[in-house]
C-alpha cells in the first residue's frame, strides 16, 4: 500500500512475465492474436491451404441469380447465410481483438495519460472510446446499405415486401457487415479476461453483449435483416452521441460534453419512440401478410405468428427497459441537483462570510456557526458477522447502511472490523484478508453514493509501512475520507491483538497512504494515522476503537479536550456476566458524562468463528444519558437505532465544568480534517424533539440470572444455524451439566419463537435467524423443540 520509494530518477526495470503466463497473454494478446490472423492470411498465398483459409478470411455461400429489371435479365451474385459463417465470424473476431489494441495503445491510453485521469474514470473513458469508434463507423455503415435498400425511393414497405426470398439474399458488403456486428460482440467476453475487469463488471457487461449478439444472429440467420439493419442504425447513432460526449466529459471538454449530453437525451427517447413503430409496423402489420403456417429452414421463411410476436415482444420490452433505466437515472439526477443546489447556495453565503473552507484551521471560536439548528441524527447497528464471510459481511453493512439513511442518519456506526470479522485469527497474516477486506471497501465506498448525507464508519486491517494495523474507515458518498489505526491493543483475558497488529504510536498525526489502483478508489491517497473530522458546518468527528475505552488513558477525553461533537467507538467486546452493564454504566455513560458530548458505541453480535459469543448492546448516550441501546441478546443478523440530538447541549454540558474548560485551554489545538458536507440542519422537522434519555434501565441492562437465561440460548442459536447441523444430541446422565444444556436448548427455542412472533407483531419483515436448514422457523417452541433434540 505504501509507494515504493526510488533513490533519484532511476526507475526499476519491470520484470517481465514468464512466457504464457497469464500476465504475458495479458500483456502481449494483441500480438498473439496479430499471428493468428497473419497464419491464416498466409494461407491463403498457397494453392494447398488456400480453401481452407478463404473460409476463415471471405464471406461464403455465394451464388449467381438471374434478376430482371425493366425487362432486362442480368447475372447477379449474392450471399446467403449458412453454417460456414461461424469459421469466418471467429476469424473477424480475433479481428476485433487486434483493433481494440491497436486503438488502446495508440490513441485511447496516450489521451488517458494527458487526462490523469483516476482508475475508474480510465476504465469508463476507455470503454466509450472503444465505443464511439464502433458506434459511429456502424452507423455509416448502416446507413449506406440502407440508401442501397430504399434505392433511392421513400418506400417504407420495402423493410418487409419480399420476404422471405429477395431478404435472405445480400450483397458481399451486406453480409460483411453482419458478420463483423456479430463478431464485435462475441470479441467482447476474451476482452474481459484481457482487460482484468471485476466480476460485477463482467456480469453487467455480459448481459449486454448477449443481448446484441443474440438480437443480431437471429436477425441475421432469420432473414430478418432489413428491420434488425434500420434498427442498429437507429441504435448506432445514439451510442456514438452518448460516447462522444462521454469521452468529451473525462477530457474536460465541458463546452462540448454538456451540449452533445443534452442532444443525446433528446435522441435516445426520440429512437426508443422509433424502434417501438418500426417493431410494431414490421413484425405486426407488415411482415403478417406474408404470414407462413410453419417454419421452412430450406426456404429460410421464419414468418410464423409465434415468431413473429415473439419478436416484437422481445423488441418492445427491450426499449422499456432501456427507457426507464433512462428515466430513473435522470429521476435521480434531478433530485441530487436540487439538494446540491440548496448546498451550494449556503455554501455561496458561508464564503461570503468567513475564508474559504480548505484554508479554515482552528474554529473553536466559531463552533457556533450561523446555522443554529445544531439537531443530528446518529446511527449505530449491530451485526453478526461472520469471520472470511467477506460477502455476507458486505451485504449486512449495506443493510444497516440502507436502515440507517431511511432513519435520515447523518452517522453509521459499525462494529471493529466489521468487513472481515474480528476472530479471523491467524487469518489475519494471510495478504488475501486484508486484500479482499480492501475490495469490500471499495465497493462500500462506491454504493455510498446511494447514500449521499451519510458518513459510513466501518473497520477493517489495513497495512501501511509494512505493519498491519486494526482501523476503523470513514466513508462518504463516493470517497474514503480517513483510516483512523487504534491506538491501544486488547491482549488481556482472550483477546491477542498484539499478536497480529501493531498499535498507532503517534497520537492527532496523520500521514499519506497510496491506495493501489486495482482497488479502483477514485482517489490515490487517503489520510491515514489518527486525526479528527470536520464537516463544513463545524461538527467534530473523533474515534475511540474498543480497548481505548478500558484503558487508564482514555482518548475520549484528549478528544472532549479539543471540542470534539460526537465520538464513535467500534468495538468487538464478548459476553461476560455483568461486562455489558459495566460497559455501559461505567464506561460510555461515565465517559460522556464527565467530558460531554455524544459517544456513539457498536459492537458485535453473535458468534463469528471463534468459540465466543459477542453480545452486542450496541448504544447512544449524550452528556451521562442513555438515548439509544439495541437489545442484548436479540438474535437478528442486523439491528440499527438511531438518536436524535442536539449538539449544542454538549457545549452547555461542558461549560458548566469550569476545570475542565481550564485544561482544555491549555492543550494545543489540533487541525482536523475537512470533509465535505453538513451534519447538521434539515435534519429532522422544528418541532421534533430530540430523543429522551431511557428511563427503563431494568428492561435493557440484565441482572446476571436474566444474562444466563438469554446469553446461552442466543449462542446456542448461532452455533447451531451456522454449523449447519440439525440439531443437539444431549447425553441425557440427569446431572447438572445434562439438566442445564437441556434447559437451555427449551430456553433456545423459546427465545427464537419468540422473536419470531415479536417481528411478525412490529414491522412484518424477515432476517436470516428466523431459518434453520433453508426453513423458516414458526412460533411454536414446542415444535422447534421437538425438531432440535
Amino acid at each position: 500500500m505504501v509507494e515504493n520509494r526510488r533513490a533519484g530518477n532511476v526507475r526499476a526495470k519491470k520484470a517481465q512475465p514468464p512466457i504464457f503466463s497469464h500476465e504475458f497473454v495479458i500483456q502481449n494478446h494483441g500480438d498473439i492474436m496479430s499471428c493468428v490472423l497473419m497464419i491464416v492470411i498466409v494461407g491463403m498465398m498457397f494453392p494447398l491451404t488456400a480453401s481452407v483459409a478463404h473460409i476463415f478470411v471471405g464471406p461464403q455461400y455465394n451464388e449467381s441469380r438471374k434478376v430482371t429489371v425493366e425487362g432486362n435479365t442480368f447475372d447477379v451474385t449474392g450471399f446467403k447465410c449458412g453454417v460456414l459463417d461461424i469459421a469466418t465470424i471467429a476469424f473477424y473476431s480475433i479481428a476485433w481483438i487486434v483493433i481494440h489494441a491497436i486503438i488502446q495503445e495508440y490513441g485511447l491510453d496516450k489521451l488517458q495519460r494527458k487526462a490523469h485521469l483516476s482508475k475508474i474514470s480510465t476504465f469508463k473513458f476507455t470503454e466509450s472510446g472503444h465505443m464511439f469508434f464502433f458506434a459511429i463507423c456502424s452507423a455509416i455503415s448502416a446507413g449506406y446499405l440502407i440508401q442501397e435498400i430504399f434505392a433511392g425511393t421513400n418506400d417504407f414497405k420495402r423493410i418487409w415486401v419480399g420476404y422471405p426470398e429477395e431478404h435472405r439474399w445480400m450483397t458481399s458488403l451486406y453480409k460483411i457487415f453482419f458478420i463483423l456486428q456479430i463478431s464485435y460482440w462475441l470479441h467482447q467476453f476474451p476482452e474481459f479476461y484481457f482487460q482484468k475487469m471485476k466480476k460485477d463488471e463482467i456480469r453487467q457487461k455480459s448481459l449486454v453483449s448477449i443481448i446484441y449478439m443474440v438480437f443480431i444472429s437471429l436477425a441475421y440467420f432469420m432473414n430478418f435483416t432489413r428491420v434488425a439493419l434500420v434498427l442498429l442504425f437507429l441504435e448506432y447513432t445514439s451510442q456514438a452521441v452518448f460516447h462522444f460526449a462521454r469521452v468529451a466529459h473525462f477530457l474536460e471538454k465541458k463546452n462540448i460534453s454538456k451540449p452533445t449530453f443534452k442532444i443525446w437525451n433528446v435522441l435516445f427517447v426520440l429512437v426508443r419512440i422509433g424502434s417501438v413503430v418500426i417493431a410494431v409496423m414490421t413484425f405486426w402489420y407488415g411482415l403478417r401478410q406474408f404470414e407462413a403456417p410453419y417454419v421452412d429452414a430450406s426456404t429460410g421463411n421464419f414468418n410464423t405468428s409465434f415468431v413473429r410476436l415473439n419478436l416484437l415482444l422481445s423488441i418492445v420490452l427491450l426499449q422499456l427497459v432501456q427507457f426507464w433505466t433512462f428515466a430513473s437515472f435522470h429521476l435521480n439526477r434531478y433530485r441530487d441537483s436540487g439538494s446540491k443546489g440548496k448546498k451550494k447556495g449556503s455554501q455561496k453565503q458561508q464564503q461570503q462570510q468567513q475564508q474559504p473552507l480548505k484554508k479554515k484551521r482552528n474554529e473553536d471560536s466559531q463552533s457556533t456557526s450561523m446555522n443554529w439548528d445544531r439537531r443530528t441524527r446518529v446511527a449505530t447497528c449491530t451485526v453478526n458477522n461472520w469471520a472470511l464471510d467477506f460477502k455476507g459481511n458486505y451485504a449486512r453493512i449495506v443493510k444497516t447502511c440502507d436502515d440507517a439513511y431511511l432513519m435520515g442518519a447523518r452517522i453509521r456506526l459499525g462494529p471493529e472490523l466489521e468487513i472481515c470479522g474480528y476472530g479471523c485469527a491467524d487469518h489475519f497474516f494471510e495478504i488475501d484478508t486484508e486484500l479482499h477486506s480492501w475490495e469490500m471497501l471499495s465497493k462500500l465506498t462506491e454504493k455510498s453514493k446511494t447514500w449521499p448525507n451519510l458518513l459510513i464508519l466501518t473497520g477493517l486491517p489495513v497495512r501501511f509501512r509494512g505493519l498491519l494495523y486494526n482501523c476503523m474507515a470513514a466513508v462518504k458518498n463516493g470517497k474514503l475520507l480517513f483510516i483512523r489505526a487504534k491506538l491501544g491493543l486488547a491482549d488481556d483475558n482472550i483477546y491477542r491483538e498484539s499478536r497480529y497488529f501493531v498499535k498507532w504510536t503517534e497520537p492527532f498525526v496523520h500521514y499519506e497512504l497510496r491506495i493501489r489502483e486495482e482497488f479502483y478508489f477514485e482517489q490515490t491517497s487517503v489520510p491515514f494515522g489518527d486525526a479528527i473530522l470536520q464537516s463544513e458546518d463545524n461538527v467534530k468527528i473523533g474515534f475511540e476503537i474498543c480497548e481505548e475505552m478500558w484503558n487508564a488513558q482514555s482518548t475520549h477525553i484528549a478528544l472532549s479536550q479539543q471540542g470534539v461533537d460526537i465520538i464513535c467507538n467500534g468495538s468487538g467486546s464478548h459476553h461476560i456476566l455483568g461486562k455489558s452493564n459495566y460497559r455501559i454504566n461505567q464506561l460510555i455513560l461515565g465517559s460522556s458524562g464527565k467530558v460531554g458530548g455524544v459517544y456513539i458505541y457498536a459492537n458485535h453480535r453473535g458468534c463469528d468463528g471463534e468459540r465466543v459469543y459477542y453480545d452486542g448492546a450496541s448504544s447512544i448516550a449524550q452528556n451521562g444519558e442513555l438515548l439509544a441501546q439495541i437489545n442484548q441478546f436479540d438474535i437478528e443478523d442486523t439491528c440499527v437505532k438511531s438518536a436524535l440530538v442536539d449538539l449544542s447541549a454538549n457545549i452547555t454540558f461542558r461549560q458548566g465544568k469550569s476545570s475542565s474548560t481550564v485544561t482544555a485551554s491549555t492543550i494545543p489545538a489540533i487541525v482536523p480534517i475537512l470533509f465535505e458536507g453538513n451534519m447538521t440542519g434539515n435534519v429532522a422537522s422544528p418541532l421534533e424533539k430530540c430523543t429522551p434519555p431511557i428511563t427503563n434501565f431494568e428492561e435493557l441492562q440484565l441482572s446476571p440470572t436474566a444474562e444466563l437465561c438469554h446469553g446461552p440460548p442466543a449462542y446456542l442459536w448461532t452455533y447451531l444455524r451456522r454449523s449447519g447441523m440439525a440439531g443437539y444430541f444431549i447425553p441425557l446422565s440427569g446431572g447438572q451439566d445434562s439438566s442445564a444444556v437441556a434447559a437451555m436448548v427449551r430456553l433456545m427455542c423459546e427465545k427464537v419463537c419468540g422473536a419470531v412472533r415479536h417481528r411478525r407483531l412490529t414491522d412484518g419483515g424477515d432476517d436470516p435467524a428466523y431459518y434453520l436448514l433453508g426453513k423458516r422457523v414458526g412460533e411454536d417452541p414446542d415444535e422447534l423443540c421437538r425438531q432440535v433434540h
